[in-house]
């Protein structure tokens, strides 16, 4: 979205103000941003309010999501995971695709086994051990076998969910995936409409390669 917003709105102003509304956490914050930047130039604020806030701006994050990224770095990263196989036919892909899940989904559990039960995962304890170390205000407090608050012991206020001790860590990769079956297994297709064909072959632009 920046990207498209940057093709009209250049320089180091509009940048730190789409971003600061973007990453504002508070409406309060997101509002008195949104109010320079009509200030400075209205059309910019109309271009903006053509996506919905909910899709860009933390303050209007659905609250039900504990992830608060504003980038495509899931997108990427998945790319990234699926490099070595997606130039594979579809078959060979879908099989090889279930192979690095069923993987992935053992790595983790067997992870998530070493862990202490009534903590947080690894990275969320090192974020709360440096609020510790800079602020002196949280304490980590056990509520039960299966969950923990963070507390804020100035304001007395909960920051950290559930969702990231070792429990739910370990009820995320809990459940079970199964290889497919080969290929013979398959059931036979009967009707020819669902049967689906290879893509045309379409010569390319310029010299065939030798």
């Amino acid at each position: 979205m920046y990207q498209n917003f940057k093709k009209t709105f250049r320089g180091e102003l509009w940048e730190n103000l789409a971003w600061g509304a973007a990453e504002a956490y508070k409406v309060q914050e997101f509002t008195r941003i949104l109010g320079v930047i009509n200030k400075t130039y209205s059309k910019a604020l109309d271009w903006l309010d053509r996506e919905p806030k909910s899709c860009w701006v933390r303050a209007h994050f659905d609250w039900t999501s504990k992830c608060d990224q504003l980038t495509n770095n899931f997108s990427e990263s998945f790319n990234s995971w699926i490099l070595h196989i997606r130039d594979k036919p579809c078959v060979h892909f879908i099989d090889q695709y279930n192979l690095d899940l069923l993987n992935l989904m053992y790595t983790r559990r067997e992870l998530s086994m070493e862990l202490l039960e009534g903590d947080v995962v690894p990275n969320m304890l090192f974020m709360i051990k440096k609020r510790e170390m800079r602020y002196n205000w949280y304490e980590v407090r056990v509520v039960s076998d299966i969950e923990y608050l963070v507390v804020n012991t100035k304001k007395g206020s909960r920051y950290c969910s559930p969702y990231f001790s070792v429990e739910a860590f370990r009820q995320t990769y809990l459940n079970y995936l199964y290889p497919l079956d080969n290929i013979e297994e398959w059931p036979e297709i009967e009707d020819p409409e669902e049967l689906a064909s290879p893509p045309e072959l379409t010569r390319k632009a310029g010299r065939p390669r030798k």
